[in-house]
Formats: C-alpha cells, sequence, structure tokens
C-alpha cells in the first residue's frame, strides 16, 4: 500500500467520493445577536457544497430569542433542523444530542462562538485578565529568582550540624 522512496514512506492519496449528505451540528446558548450572520455565512456555504447539506442546531437552553430565530429559520428552509433542549446541558451535551439526530454520512460539529461579540465589558474584562496574569508571572519570576539565589548560598553548606554526641568520637579525630 505504501510506497517507499529513499528514507520516507510515502502513502498513496486516493480520491474518495463526496458524501451524499453533510451534516453539520450547531451548539448554540444566547446567540440571538448573532444568528443573522451566521445564517447568512451558512446559506452560502451550503450554497458551495456539493453534497446535500442538513444543518442542525441545537438550542441548549437559551433564555433570549434563539430559539423563536432559529424556528423560523427553519420553516422557510427545509435544510434546516432544530432541537430545544429543555435547559442548558453545555455545549458537550448539545454536540451529542446534535449528532445523535444527524442523518449525513458525513458529520461536523461547528461552534457557532460569535456571540462573545456581543457581551459589554468583554474587552475591558480581557485586560485586566492579562494586567492580573502578567503581574502574576512577574512575581513568580522574582520569587524564582530569590529562590535561585537561596538555593545558590546554602548547597555548600553542610546538611546539618551536631550540637553534642554521646558515646561517639569527634569525626575529624577518626579520619586521623
Amino acid at each position: 500500500m505504501a510506497e517507499t522512496k529513499g528514507r520516507g514512506t510515502y502513502h498513496i492519496l486516493r480520491p474518495r467520493p463526496n458524501p451524499a449528505r453533510l451534516s453539520l451540528v450547531i451548539p448554540m446558548y444566547n446567540e440571538e445577536a448573532v444568528i443573522d450572520f451566521l445564517r447568512a455565512e451558512l446559506v452560502r456555504f451550503m450554497g458551495e457544497v456539493s453534497a446535500e447539506v442538513e444543518l442542525i442546531l441545537v438550542n441548549d437552553g437559551s433564555t433570549d430569542r434563539t430559539i423563536d430565530k432559529v424556528a423560523s429559520w427553519a420553516v422557510e428552509d427545509r435544510r434546516i433542523k432544530v432541537i430545544h433542549l429543555s435547559r442548558n446541558f453545555g455545549h458537550q451535551i448539545a454536540s451529542t444530542a446534535g449528532l445523535d439526530y444527524a442523518a449525513g454520512s458525513s458529520r461536523a460539529v461547528l461552534a457557532s462562538l460569535l456571540g462573545w461579540y456581543s457581551v459589554p465589558g468583554w474587552t475591558s474584562l480581557m485586560v485586566v485578565t492579562s494586567i492580573v496574569g502578567s503581574a502574576l508571572l512577574i512575581s513568580v519570576g522574582i520569587l524564582g529568582q530569590y529562590l535561585g539565589k537561596i538555593y545558590e548560598q546554602s548547597k555548600d553548606r553542610s546538611l546539618y550540624l551536631v550540637s553534642r554526641t554521646f558515646n561517639i568520637a569527634p569525626l575529624l579525630s577518626r579520619r586521623s
């Protein structure tokens, strides 16, 4: 199966047919603000793919109007499938639910991850987090320098000091 040329091993790649149906699973949580943008991009993408595409949108217990927007999209486009979970279970469970309902011979999980653009104060939070993280790294570096100096100073010292001995001759007299 593999051809060997010189020192390396080269595998022959064989083209495989396009899948009959491609299932794209997208877990969503409070994505109301980005659904219109996501919809435009996905419709464009689905038009470029040579296979039949089904889009499975899993509403993971959103508290905004995400379910309303994706449900109306599904009414307009039969390629859109919607699963509405009873509460927020997390993106792993939402992804699993979408994969369980996927009918395509090829399946992929995508993340919308666009909702964080609309969170007020997100940039400020990231700047503060970066500053605090930098201060921690500097502190760890200073502490490391301090510990390194202590180690260098103490590595030539005796491991212990004997204050008294009983029935033992001093080490210096025993060596002579």
